[in-house]
């Protein structure tokens, strides 16, 4: 709980980096798949109760939509010494009536352990529901729920503890609290609670809470910068 990740995007090395909260580098991770176009990530409960998985979402196509299969990477964290992790359930999707869609966002909900895939870019924003358990290793269809009003969503987060909400754009963050008996979705489809703080960054793709959700980070990606990119905490207090 002390470390962060962060994955490189598309058709980089197959893993993730890992940083300390106060953004020094510790290490690179390897992982036994294949990054065509890497997104997201996201942490959290799976089929092992008690133990914490890492999610790895290859769910990009940016090259006009080629794709008609999309794939999760789901591992147990590794300890600190490990630098390969060869056992790795492969979640392979695809969207109704096989279309292809790009989608920037993997979303975790820890009391259900279901997956929610957000698209990118249309005006109202796609959003699709990966029920757990789900299958491994067998193409299933994913489950369309509706759109939500927004554009151009790329980074997303759920807290550990399920019941609060980020997604961002490239200019601004969102925040919900969820409602007594309320679902990832419902919430989602209502009215945002308020916009949070953000400095707009260069290409601000990355946004996480802290493990107690006290706080949330975001970084952006490096692209043609010269400089390694500023790593930023927005505390609630």
């Amino acid at each position: 709980f002390g470390s962060l990740f962060i994955i490189e995007d598309s058709e980089a090395a197959a893993g993730y980096h890992v940083f300390s909260k106060d953004g020094s580098y510790q290490k690179f991770v390897k992982i036994n798949g294949q990054n065509r176009d890497w997104e997201d990530m996201a942490t959290g409960g799976g089929p092992e109760v008690g133990k914490n998985y890492i999610y790895t979402a290859d769910i990009g196509d940016n090259n006009g939509g080629v794709n008609k299969q999309y794939t999760i990477y789901r591992f147990l964290e590794p300890n600190s010494s490990v630098n390969f992790v060869d056992k790795v359930d492969a979640i392979q999707y695809f969207y109704p009536n096989n279309a292809s869609d790009n989608a920037e966002i993997l979303l975790l909900d820890p009391k259900t352990k279901d997956l929610y895939i957000i698209t990118k870019e249309e005006l109202n924003v796609k959003v699709f529901r990966l029920k757990y358990p789900q299958p491994v290793n067998q193409p299933f269809e994913a489950e369309f729920l509706g759109t939500i009003p927004y554009w151009g969503i790329v980074g997303g987060d759920i807290s550990a503890d399920g019941n609060e909400i980020l997604l961002k754009t490239y200019i601004a963050v969102f925040y919900w609290k969820l409602k007594t008996n309320e679902t990832i979705f419902q919430a989602l489809s209502r009215n945002r609670d308020v916009g949070a703080p953000y400095i707009q960054e260069n290409q601000g793709e990355s946004i996480c809470w802290d493990y107690q959700a006290k706080g949330y980070y975001t970084i952006s990606e490096r692209g043609g910068l010269p400089v390694a990119p500023k790593l930023y905490y927005y505390s609630k207090k």
